[in-house]
């Protein structure tokens, strides 16, 4: 299951509060709630603090956002090691 809630937004940049896993056909709903907001031409904030885990679909989309403006905060370590390619496997290895 994931969560994706909008947290109040301050200027130019959105905030969504993501919970949950990044898997299979929730990687959609997470890549269409991102391009929402970036097609406002607003800066994005994503809170993974509430994240478990994300797939190789969604680092892979994770990795097509990192030349826009995105960031992520409060990744829990085994999400830290899966985005900066930390994982056991090597499909995923270098994925962003």
């Amino acid at each position: 299951m994931l969560r994706i809630t909008a947290v109040e937004n301050v200027g130019q940049n959105a905030c969504l509060k993501v919970e949950g896993r990044i898997v299979g056909n929730w990687t959609r709903e997470f890549e269409q709630a991102c391009e929402i907001v970036l097609a406002k031409g607003q800066s994005l904030v994503l809170d993974f603090s509430d994240v478990r885990f994300i797939d190789q679909g969604g680092l892979v989309f994770l990795k097509r956002m990192s030349s826009q403006r995105v960031c992520i905060i409060k990744a829990r370590p085994l999400v830290q090691a899966l985005l900066h390619g930390r994982s056991k496997d090597p499909k995923i290895d270098g994925a962003l």
